[in-house]
Parts: structure tokens; sequence; C-alpha cells
């Protein structure tokens, strides 16, 4: 009876244990895929989706995903936006892949609303590991030079919404809506999380951006936690897959 009992909570214990979530690479370069594929054998929580895919068939739904990362090669910007809404309201977290450090590459690839950028050149099984944990709890995870970049450019870019005076131009619901952005919601759960259509959801949006003189959600964020126009996501789990 005893042994029967051992047996029933060890399967009960089984049965409850969290499965790895799992990654899609999204590259034409084998190296790479293979690289990162070799990270994801590492790691416990996460293992990788052994399929050649591109960004497009790896959120068609063919294959169960948790996360897509998405080499970047500063082409295809538009599409590649549309795929990370996409993938919002999907529940499927971004992470874009990038190689260089050139200025104007990484300013076209932090308007990828993505909730993660890899840096190839400094990219190690504990880097990409912490990156996935951190998307996954929440936050966005910028490596150095990215948030570098964004912060310069947010500088730059500053509005009279951030200015002591016109921090209240941002209205409480629009406060509530940057705070949804930073934690990296999609329009789809902003609108749920607040109760409101998903139009109403665009639109709040579209506002903070424009206030916030923000051409993406990352910047949005990073202003946001820069100027702590709201509280850094720490504690608070993310929404429900």
């Amino acid at each position: 009876m005893l042994h029967e009992a051992f047996q029933q909570n060890g399967h009960r214990q089984h049965s409850t244990e969290r499965q790895p979530q799992t990654v899609a690479v999204a590259t034409e370069s084998e190296i790479v895929r293979l690289g990162l594929f070799s990270m994801l054998d590492l790691a416990s929580d996460f293992q990788p989706l052994r399929h050649r895919v591109t960004p497009g068939t790896a959120v068609s739904g063919e294959y169960p995903v948790d996360f897509v990362i998405a080499e970047f090669d500063g082409h295809f910007v538009d599409d590649l936006k549309e795929l990370t809404e996409k993938c919002r309201n999907d529940s499927i977290s971004v992470l874009l892949l990038v190689s260089s450090t050139d200025r104007e590459e990484l300013d076209l690839a932090i308007q990828v609303p993505a909730q993660g950028f890899l840096l190839l050149a400094e990219l190690t099984p504990d880097e990409l590991n912490t990156a996935l944990s951190k998307v996954a709890a929440g936050s966005v995870h910028l490596p150095p030079v990215f948030a570098n970049r964004l912060l310069t450019r947010a500088r730059r870019e500053e509005s009279s919404a951030l200015s002591p005076q016109g921090r209240t131009t941002l209205t409480p619901r629009e406060l509530q809506t940057l705070e949804l952005l930073v934690e990296g919601l999609s329009n789809k759960q902003i609108a749920r999380r607040l109760a409101i259509s998903q139009h109403g959801a665009k639109r709040l949006v579209a506002n903070v951006l424009s206030k916030l003189n923000c051409h993406n959600r990352t910047m949005a964020a990073a202003v946001a936690l820069r100027e702590r126009l709201v509280s850094r996501p720490g504690s608070r789990a993310r929404e429900t897959r």
C-alpha cells in the first residue's frame, strides 16, 4: 500500500511539473540556428522547436510555440511590426536577434515592438536564458547597446509631455495604458485588462505614443521607465497564456 501511495504521489508530482516553453528560431543561417539550438538545450525551462521556420510559419499555428527568435537583417521592418503585433495577440513573445551595432540598423530594429532584443556577438547560453526568462516574466529585455540607443533617441525626441508642466497631459487612463505597455501587453490584452474594446485600446495606445513623441511601444516603455512615469514591472506575473 505504501508502495502504491508512493507511486501515485510520484505520478502526481510528475504530471504537475512545469513543461519547458518552446522557442522557434527563424533564421536563414544554419550556423546561427544550430548555435541557438545548442544554447537552448542547456536551459531547463526552454526547448527549441527543431524545424526550419520563417517568422511567418513559426506563428502560423502549425507548431505550438511560446517564443520566436527572429533574426533581423535590416529589411522588412513593416512586416516584422505586423508579425509582432499578431504574436502579441496570440500570446507569443518575439525576440529580435541583431548582428550589427550600426546606429542605423539599431534604429531600424527598435522600431519593431518586440519583447526582447538579442545581440548576436554577445549572445551566450546564460544571456539567452536570462532574456527568455525576463520576457516570460513580463519584462522587456534590452542589452546595454539597445538601451543606450533608445535613451539617446528618447532624450533627443522628448516632448512637452515629459516636462514638469507637461506630464499632466497624460490622462489617468493613458497612464494605465502606458503601464500595460511597459508590461509588454498587446492591444487585445490591454483591452481585456481595461475592460474596453480593442478599438478603444488602440486609440489609447496611439494617444500615448503621440504625447510621448515615441515612434513605437518599445521606445514608449523606455521613456516611461526613465522618467518614472510608471513603476517598473517586477512582481506582477505576465498575463496568463
